[in-house]
């Protein structure tokens, strides 16, 4: 060969590794690892993703590619040989997997073999990365078994029907219809599980929506097969097709037999609260102060001459319905109730009508409050008193005249067993004298209980005047407990004067308030336990109110008698000897004289702690 022939072939050789060194820069520039192998798996080139793939820093040309790969993926490796040994085994996929740098990943490895005459003489390999993918392809198949169970704890399903009537169910709905999962759904299946009562409204507002005529918002019955009965909400609305005519419909379907149940449970339950409101001839109501609203019963409305609604409903619609002259006492009793927690409120007051006509009301309520004591809900019932208020106008007038009648002659009476007292002197007839000291005791009896209906009768008529003063809390009350001390005693009960700040004033009638705290003391005493220390205090509840406190070690007040602690005649327990000698009014009374001094009077009683309190503006 000359000289030409020679020069010839080198360049042919250049130009030959020129090309290798082009292919073997556009294979680095790939980001999927490439590598070439032999027979028997012998690396003849990689490029430079497969040797970032193998953590390799050196060549790997020469080694065999099993020995490159972490032991996890060995059996991959050796999988792929075994598959590429057959001359028809085409083009070879395998997933791979491992952690690089911390992390978990995951790859894709596909092998096409080289074969002479049938017999496997190499292979290229390309693994890929689809490390993203996989996550991605995870991360969904994460978030379809969540909805599935979020569907399955909604007990929620959806559907897609077809306008040649085929549909497709989730799995959901198999188990809300009660279907074998293997039965094919369709269209007549689905009616037929509808309640006969309400299968043609359903298949009718079907058409409509597939008509386009509107969207399918429906509640119906489904019959299972083991005769069951349930309740769903159906939603769906059309598909539009290519030519935006309806293709279809897509809809859901929700189990709502139990909130179905609930509601109607409720509205069976108003129903029952309405009646026998109705019957009680109450108005029920309920605010909520949270959302701003407020529901008044029929009844409420027609009580003060309304039709329902007439008013806007809102949680101060009742300040529109009562005496302006009462608002001040009614917003004060309201928010003593808040403030002291206490969950329930009984007030009086004067109520309007539409015609400008007045009339008495008792406004029972209940307050509901959040975990931070602050209150979100009113609830209560209001009663005219109108009979109720003539019927004890009526008793009082007849109180009134019988304690005026009788005054005279029992004074009569009084006077002749004093008289004969003094004229026997020290009668040798024992008898004699047991029968003068029972008259008398009889008579002052009497007396007490007339002076008490006299009193309460002025009081609740406004004819008693009040003495207003500004008195020291401490003075007051010492002189109570100081009058009081020789009766106590008599009970083997000690009376206890807790500390009292001297600065503590409040305006008051002297005379009316030591009868008052005469009266909380003297029901203390009677039923404290001998041995046993009624104590009294006052104390400052915040800048604008006293509160005077008289509190026993005594078995408590009677649930039952909760509701009339402070009503006329009202006495805890007949038969209890400790009971006897009251009249029943002194609590009556003694509210009567607080709420004239624009206070407000109270107790909390359990077994062995029952404190009645009384709570006056500071002067």
């Amino acid at each position: 060969m000359g000289r030409d022939g020679h020069t010839d072939a080198r360049r042919l050789d250049a130009a030959e590794d020129q090309g290798a060194d082009r292919a073997r820069a556009i294979l680095d520039l790939s980001g999927e690892g490439i590598v070439e192998v032999d027979a028997a798996g012998v690396v003849l080139a990689a490029n430079a993703a497969m040797r970032r793939a193998l953590h390799l820093d050196a060549d790997p040309v020469g080694r065999r590619l099993i020995e490159l790969v972490t032991a996890s993926n060995v059996a991959m490796i050796e999988a792929v040989f075994s598959r590429l040994a057959d001359p028809g085994s085409g083009i070879v996929r395998l997933p791979a997997s491992g952690v690089r740098d911390g992390e978990q990943r995951w790859w894709q490895v596909t092998a096409e073999g080289r074969y002479r005459a049938g017999v496997l003489t190499g292979a290229t390999l390309v693994v890929s990365d689809v490390t993203e993918l996989t996550r991605r392809g995870r991360e969904l198949e994460t978030a379809r078994a969540q909805l599935e169970q979020a569907h399955r704890l909604a007990r929620f399903g959806h559907w897609r029907a077809t306008p040649g009537q085929q549909l497709e169910w989730s799995p959901m709905i198999y188990e809300i219809f009660g279907i074998d999962p293997d039965v094919a759904p369709s269209y007549e299946r689905f009616l037929s599980a509808v309640h006969p009562e309400d299968r043609s409204r359903i298949r009718a507002a079907a058409e409509r929506a597939l008509a386009g005529e509107g969207d399918f918002d429906e509640v119906h019955r489904v019959m299972r097969p083991d005769g069951t009965e349930v309740v769903v909400r159906e939603r769906a609305q059309a598909v539009p097709g290519d030519d935006g005519q309806p293709d279809g419909l897509v809809g859901t379907v929700q189990d709502v037999t139990d909130e179905h149940r609930a509601a109607q449970q409720l509205v069976e339950s108003r129903e029952l609260l309405d009646r026998v409101l109705e019957a009680t001839q109450d108005g029920w109501w309920e605010a909520d102060l949270v959302r701003g609203a407020a529901t008044h019963s029929a009844h409420w409305w027609a009580l003060h001459g309304y039709e329902p609604g007439e008013l806007p409903e809102t949680p101060t619609t009742w300040r529109a319905v009562t005496d302006p002259a009462d608002l001040p006492r009614v917003d004060e009793q309201l928010a003593q109730a808040q403030r002291d927690r206490r969950g329930r409120f009984d007030l009086r007051a004067m109520a309007v009508r539409r015609d400008g006509t007045s009339f008495p009301v008792r406004i029972r309520g209940r307050v509901a409050y959040d975990e931070h004591g602050a209150t979100v809900r009113i609830s209560g019932t209001t009663t005219d008193l109108s009979a109720l208020v003539r019927a004890e106008t009526l008793k009082d007038e007849f109180l009134a005249t019988v304690s005026h009648e009788l005054r005279t002659p029992l004074t009569s009476i009084g006077g002749a067993i004093e008289l004969l007292d003094r004229i026997h002197g020290d009668p040798a007839d024992a008898q004699g004298r047991q029968l003068l000291d029972m008259a008398a005791r009889n008579v002052r009896r009497l007396r007490r209980l007339i002076d008490d209906l006299l009193d309460i009768d002025q009081l609740a008529a406004g004819e008693v005047e009040l003495e207003l003063q500004v008195e020291s809390a401490a003075s007051l009350v010492h002189r109570a407990v100081t009058a009081h001390e020789g009766f106590a005693a008599s009970h083997d009960v000690r009376l206890e004067l807790r500390p009292i700040d001297e600065g503590l004033t409040i305006r008051v009638d002297r005379h009316r308030m030591e009868q008052v705290l005469a009266n909380y003391l003297s029901n203390a005493t009677r039923f404290a336990p001998a041995g046993s220390t009624v104590e009294v205090s006052a104390v400052a509840l915040d800048e604008d109110r006293v509160e005077l406190a008289v509190t026993d070690r005594g078995p408590g007040v009677p649930e039952e008698f909760r509701e009339r602690a402070f009503s006329r005649f009202a006495q805890a327990a007949p038969t209890d000897r400790r009971s006897r000698g009251g009249t029943g009014l002194g609590l009556a009374i003694s509210r009567e004289i607080v709420e004239r001094h624009g206070g407000s009077v109270g107790y909390e009683s359990r077994p062995g702690h029952t404190r009645f309190w009384v709570r006056l503006p500071v002067a």
